[in-house]
């Protein structure tokens, strides 16, 4: 495991300066432990805990009895990679330097949060089943261990079960030989294709849903996606309501291996000591804007996410907190939490601090992976949409989306949270004033 060059620099002065010997509230440790846990590909409007009318997320919804619910958390980016470097560093897309393209990769001069608690003498490992939390992004950077799980692709499935029954055999073994842990998780099931165990498909598919339509929806491929947002081939209501019960079933049955994983550190007696952060990278489109899976556009569906952060006399009580956070917020607010030195060079604010005013900002570059693909693939399509360049901004109630080709998108998320009704031609003063937060021309 090689240290990145800015945290090789600064670990002559780091336990100087950067450690607490002495834990700022009396019977917590000094340096606890940290689960940070990502549901990927889970929409914040799709947990039960945060409102939504079915039971996705039951254990969830018990673990938020005694934790602190971010009710508007946002994402910078609609797929895994550029989410993950935001959630591993609190630097913002344009710092850290993983956007999109044919293969990007984390910038080296930029600490990771693994790099920060390997040096702080923390043991570290990742279990990862996506690619792109992988080596060839910079995302493994920093870990002593790290799992590539997606790599077997013989691994049952839900792959949850057996990940976490990993890494609790991991964590157990840390805390065994006296060194507190960084263990970061990254659950896949609520990503396409939606195979969920027919039990948990049972509880959400409408009545008279055949097997073989079960199957059928099974069958998606991100080609056929495309087609789809690109107006190429349509796809029936149904399918997409299928498509829509089928995700809340995978996101049931994630919710389960997430309750036993907790029950399981309560039971070894290690969850009070340990900051446990549970959140999504960024969301997912279930037909909303004639869009299917991620990847593409910069609207609430897959920009709103998830989050609970749970470490007893910091974050606990059942609270819920409605303003706005970003997934640059989570970095520093683990690592104060933890003792350690800050992080240098992000665009984060730990959530330590009062709340009000964050403006999440989301970014899209032109031409980047899904394009490419699209100019390949339909050669004689009109791949406009997804070609642009694209920039958001939601100051906790109207939600801006700016794309390359001067067009604009406003909508009123408290009072429209699907983003139906564009705004932008009502509301020339909301859509001047955020532009100016993107630093774009008025």
């Amino acid at each position: 495991m090689r240290l990145a060059p800015v945290v090789t620099t600064l670990l002559a002065t780091f336990f100087a300066i950067g450690c607490r010997d002495d834990a700022s509230t009396a019977g917590r440790p000094a340096h606890p432990n940290v689960l940070l846990l990502v549901m990927d590909t889970t929409r914040g409007d799709r947990c039960s805990f945060q409102g939504y009318d079915r039971p996705t997320t039951p254990a969830l919804a018990e673990f938020a009895k005694d934790a602190v619910t971010f009710k508007e958390t946002w994402s910078p980016s609609n797929w895994t990679a550029p989410a993950h470097a935001t959630l591993f560093t609190g630097a913002g897309q344009e710092r850290h330097g993983l956007t999109a393209g044919v293969r990007p990769s984390l910038r080296t001069n930029i600490a990771t949060l693994a790099e920060w608690f390997t040096a702080a003498g923390y043991d570290t490992a990742c279990f990862t089943n996506n690619e792109f939390v992988s080596p060839e992004f910079g995302l493994s950077r920093g870990f002593m261990k790290f799992d590539p799980l997606y790599r077997d692709e013989h691994r049952a499935y839900p792959s949850a079960k057996a990940t976490h029954e990993l890494a609790a055999k991991w964590a157990e073994a840390s805390h065994e030989n006296g060194k507190p842990f960084f263990l970061f998780i990254n659950d896949i099931e609520p990503h396409q294709p939606y195979t969920p165990p027919a039990d948990d498909a049972a509880r959400f598919v409408h009545p008279g849903t055949t097997p073989s339509e079960i199957a059928d929806a099974a069958a998606f491929t991100a080609l056929l996606g495309l087609r789809f947002d690109l107006g190429l081939e349509e796809i029936s209501a149904r399918r997409l309501a299928l498509w829509s019960d089928l995700y809340d079933a995978e996101l049931f049955s994630l919710d389960r291996e997430i309750g036993v994983l907790i029950d399981r550190l309560r039971k070894d007696g290690l969850l009070d000591s340990t900051v446990v952060v549970i959140l999504g990278d960024h969301g997912e489109y279930l037909g909303e804007h004639h869009l299917v899976d991620h990847g593409q556009g910069l609207y609430r569906q897959v920009l709103h996410v998830p989050m609970l952060l749970r470490y007893p006399g910091s974050f606990d009580g059942g609270r819920v907190v409605p303003d706005v956070v970003r997934l640059e917020d989570v970095a520093p607010t683990i690592v104060e939490l933890c003792g350690l030195k800050p992080l240098p060079d992000i665009d984060g604010v730990t959530l330590t601090r009062d709340l009000p005013g964050r403006v999440a900002f989301g970014t899209q570059p032109p031409h980047d992976t899904v394009a490419n693909r699209a100019e390949r693939e339909f050669p004689q399509a009109d791949v406009t949409q997804v070609s642009r360049g694209i920039r958001s901004a939601f100051d906790g109630r109207f939600h801006l989306i700016a794309f390359s080709d001067g067009s604009f998108e406003l909508y009123d998320v408290p009072r429209d949270p699907e983003e139906k009704d564009d705004l932008a031609l009502r509301q020339p003063a909301e859509v001047a004033r955020l532009k100016a937060l993107l630093h774009l021309p008025r």
